[in-house]
């Protein structure tokens, strides 16, 4: 079994096959095949996920999933990151039924990775250009994905990390210097509009949901 090579698919299915007919708890297996699918599905290629049976941590802490992260194969450090799922660890802490999942970076072979590749920018001064301002979670799953879009486009952007009162949202950019916000509330989700709003000039623009990255673009050219 641990020699099995493949892709994911192909050793889901294989595990699946050599435990059909076991009487032993198939929770595990159906939980790492439900992680691996929706990774597999929603993977826009910059990820690169492998199911490896020979992993193994500390069975004492962990009690489910268990991960590791490693660099470019032409980078000969070991992993640079490892964690995964516990389940009621906080009760050695006196907080009981509560359940987590955790990971850890090495920082020191982070570095060394960006280092051997040259990945750290000759400028970094970057500031950030547009912040999304954040009414609840519901909304959030909306757009979450545009985001990425306009990072992915070289658009420095970011979300306010929990739903607050507007003018607290608004104060934050202020005091970062962000040019830009974009208020996907759920009057204008509702409309399928978005409004953005020039945090220099107090100047506000309305427009439909898909011309998000062509507005912001033509805005951050001005």
């Amino acid at each position: 079994m641990i020699e099995f090579s493949g892709t994911t698919i192909e050793k889901l299915k294989f595990i699946k096959k050599f435990f059909k007919g076991s009487n032993e708890d198939r929770s595990g297996l159906d939980e790492i095949s439900f992680i691996l699918e929706q990774i597999t599905k929603n993977n826009s290629g910059s990820l690169n996920v492998d199911f490896d049976f020979s992993l193994a941590r500390g069975l004492n802490y962990y009690t489910g999933m268990i991960i590791e992260v490693s660099p470019p194969l032409e980078i000969k450090i070991g992993s640079i990151g490892g964690g995964g799922r516990y389940d009621d660890l906080t009760s050695k802490f006196g907080l009981k039924n509560l359940s987590g999942i955790g990971i850890s970076f090495g920082f020191e072979r982070i570095y060394y990775v960006m280092e051997s590749l040259k990945l750290f920018p000759k400028n970094i001064q970057r500031f950030t250009d547009v912040l999304f301002l954040n009414f609840g979670n519901e909304l959030i799953e909306n757009f979450h994905h545009e985001i990425s879009k306009l990072r992915k486009k070289d658009i420095s952007c970011e979300l306010y990390p929990t739903k607050e009162k507007l003018k607290k949202q608004l104060s934050y950019a202020n005091k970062k210097g962000i040019r830009f916000v974009v208020i996907i509330g759920p009057e204008e989700m509702e409309k399928n509009k978005i409004i953005i709003k020039n945090m220099f000039t107090g100047d506000q623009l309305t427009f439909p949901f898909e011309d998000l990255y062509i507005k912001i673009n033509e805005l951050l050219k001005n």
